[in-house]
């Protein structure tokens, strides 16, 4: 089973902290809707961020990084997000 990094971002400072947690169903039950408190490295303070919205973020972003590394088929449009 291979973990996922969750990115959360310090209200203050902006800055990253990141997060690895499991990439299993248990842990997205567990998880899903609650919040995630974590020390910040940034500004010494706890912040409490959003499971869900960060793990949807980390999925989205490393099926964007698997479809850059791998041209699509022909044929078929590559999409791309903005923000």
């Amino acid at each position: 089973m291979s973990d996922v990094v969750l990115t959360f971002f310090c209200p203050v400072t902006k800055g990253p902290i990141e997060w690895d947690t499991p990439h299993d169903v248990k842990t997205l039950v567990t998880h899903w809707s609650k919040s995630v408190r974590l020390p910040c490295p940034h500004c010494s303070s706890e912040h409490s961020f959003s499971f869900r919205e960060a793990y949807v973020e980390a999925v989205i972003t490393r099926l964007e990084k698997q479809a850059k590394a791998k041209p699509a088929p022909a044929g078929f449009a590559v999409l791309e997000r903005t923000k």
